[in-house]
């Protein structure tokens, strides 16, 4: 009787494969950190990163293929994200988010808005400069 050449392979082999094929497929469809930058009072964050491989494949027009996240800094709460953009020539940032209200705003390019954005120095603010100047 013949055993199959499957068979033969030791049980480490197949548990090594098997991480290895995990590890391309997770890096395959992670994004990575490409900078951060932070709000003029340091209440928001914004996070850039490069899209995964496998996102780049789907966007083979874009020069830099790229997503953009927003968070609020003290909390670590994900306020949005961005669909895949290109940000090739195309990566200022315009914040805008001092205006009493909630109508700020946070753009990256031509590309990428959040909007209705808490003022920075909404009270109750613990920012010495968002107090009124006398």
């Amino acid at each position: 009787m013949k055993q199959s050449a499957l068979r033969k392979v030791p049980c480490i082999a197949w548990c090594l494969a098997l991480n290895t094929v995990l590890f391309l497929a997770w890096y395959a469809s992670t994004p990575t950190l490409h900078n951060r930058y932070n709000s003029p009072l340091h209440i928001y964050r914004l996070e850039i990163y490069d899209a995964s491989w496998w996102q780049r494949l789907q966007h083979l027009d874009a020069k830099k293929p790229s997503i953009v996240r927003l968070y609020h800094s003290d909390s670590q709460a994900l306020l949005g994200t961005s669909p895949v953009v290109d940000l090739w020539r195309n990566d200022a940032i315009a914040w805008s988010v001092n205006s009493p209200g909630d109508d700020n705003h946070v753009r990256v390019g031509k590309d990428v808005l959040f909007d209705k954005l808490r003022s920075e120095c909404a009270p109750p603010s613990p920012l010495r400069i968002c107090e009124p100047q006398q």
